[in-house]
């Protein structure tokens, strides 16, 4: 099952109890199908890969739970809750989509869904911007101070560096890193930096 639709993050919040992220998510008034098919899926898990036009903005929720898909004002909202600690940091890397209409799909918790643009060019990194990571970047103090602000995790050695980055980038090992991604998020330190 693969449910694909677009949607605007409208809110996100922090539940303090259960140390996660709540996300809600308004689909447009047009789309009769999607708020059919996410009601089924209250109380269960998926995997919600959100694809937005800046690369670097694209993140997975797997696994995210579906709370509610509550209607208001003639507009039904998607709200999904992250399920484990792990996933702390995507409540800080979804900020900046707030207000942003973008594309969602939802898959079966174990389901792989369809390739999209940004998962085709994954691992297109080269060996220059690879050793020029472990090197320069997972070793700069402003490289950890940049990733911690942007995640809201604490990092304070190059080993915590390089696990948040890769948690930042989805994936599990540097070679999977797509070289756009790596490039916008190179430009967004440099921005940083001359701040």
């Amino acid at each position: 099952m693969t449910l694909v639709f677009d949607a605007t993050l409208s809110d996100r919040k922090w539940m303090k109890a259960a140390k996660a992220w709540r996300l809600f998510f308004d689909i447009p008034a047009d789309n009769s199908e999607a708020p059919v098919v996410l009601t089924s899926l209250i109380e269960s898990n998926v995997r919600a890969h959100i694809n937005h036009a800046v690369p670097a903005a694209c993140t997975v929720l797997a696994p995210a739970h579906v709370v509610d898909v509550p209607h208001k004002a003639k507009k039904f909202t998607l709200i999904l809750e992250t399920c484990n600690e792990a996933q702390n940091a995507i409540g800080t890397l979804v900020t900046p989509l707030m207000g942003d209409r973008f594309n969602i799909q939802i898959c079966g918790q174990d389901d792989t869904p369809p390739a999209t643009k940004h998962q085709e060019r994954r691992g297109t990194i080269d060996e220059k911007s690879i050793k020029g990571l472990h090197t320069g970047f997972f070793q700069n103090r402003k490289f950890w101070e940049f990733l911690s602000e942007r995640t809201g995790e604490k990092i304070d050695n190059p080993v915590s560096c390089k696990a948040i980055y890769k948690v930042m980038m989805q994936v599990s090992s540097c070679t999977q890193i797509n070289q756009h991604d790596f490039d916008a998020n190179l430009q967004e330190f440099n921005a940083w930096l001359a701040k």
